[in-house]
């Protein structure tokens, strides 16, 4: 893991640029690591807490190395976290890269992964469609503060009591506060 949860961005660009590509794809073991963390502050028994914990992964290949993927999406599952996947680059194929043969996208892996876990599966070949992807991920992660007028059912609610109120004392003292 590169960086714990945090809400401090500027550790978790840090972090990512210390980031170096190597030679495997670990996506079960990637899965695997992020729920534990999201588990580990999330109470999978709260409806509030499974409106915030979730996995997104955005991978450029097949997993080849780790954990079998299946086996972290139900842990995932059983954790009631949904995993987001993401395939960017291309699709089902082989290319060689830098002297490397590279696999591409595994879309059938990753839509078996989001699916087992109730989330949603998203493809970009290039940067457009990944930023569309990026905004609809927030409008999922994200939450919106709505403001709540109570000053009619306050002022109603005073109203009530202040009527309340002379009617009892007329009734008892004769008199009107």
């Amino acid at each position: 893991m590169v960086t714990p949860l945090t809400t401090d961005k500027g550790s978790v660009k840090d972090a990512l640029g210390t980031l170096r590509p190597g030679g495997g794809t670990a996506i079960g073991s990637a899965i695997q690591v992020a729920v534990a963390q999201l588990a580990s502050i999330a109470d999978p028994n709260s409806a509030k807490s499974q409106n915030y914990a979730m996995v997104i992964l955005l991978t450029d290949g097949t997993s080849n190395t780790g954990i079998d993927p299946a086996t972290a999406a139900g842990e995932a599952a059983k954790a009631k976290i949904p995993v987001q996947t993401v395939g960017v680059g291309q699709r089902n194929q082989t290319t060689m890269v830098q002297g490397r043969v590279v696999d591409g996208v595994d879309e059938q892996g990753l839509q078996q992964i989001s699916g087992a876990t109730g989330g949603h599966y998203y493809y970009a070949a290039v940067e457009a469609q990944l930023s569309k992807i990026y905004s609809d991920l927030g409008s999922r992660i994200g939450w919106v503060t709505t403001k709540l007028d109570l000053t009619v059912p306050l002022l109603a609610l005073g109203t009530i009591i202040l009527v309340a109120g002379g009617l009892f004392s007329l009734r008892w003292f004769r008199l009107l506060p």
